[in-house]
């Protein structure tokens, strides 16, 4: 299993790391926390970034009902 970092991760969502940390703190994205501590690095999966995609937690603004 190969992991991203952070800024990896963000790239292949598209979107800005900033984005993704809130993604990771409200827990709609799961990631692996490398030691204790909210400080500690931490790597997504390939499988996480699938499930949080497949999860629909990713919609284009303006789209709904439009």
């Amino acid at each position: 299993m190969e992991l991203m970092t952070r800024k990896e991760a963000a790239a292949r969502l598209k979107i800005g790391v900033r984005t993704l940390d809130r993604r990771l703190a409200s827990g709609d994205l799961k990631c692996y926390r490398l030691g204790d501590g909210s400080r500690a690095p931490v790597r997504i999966s390939e499988e996480q970034l699938r499930a949080y995609l497949d999860d629909g937690a990713c919609t284009i603004r303006g789209s709904a009902g439009h």
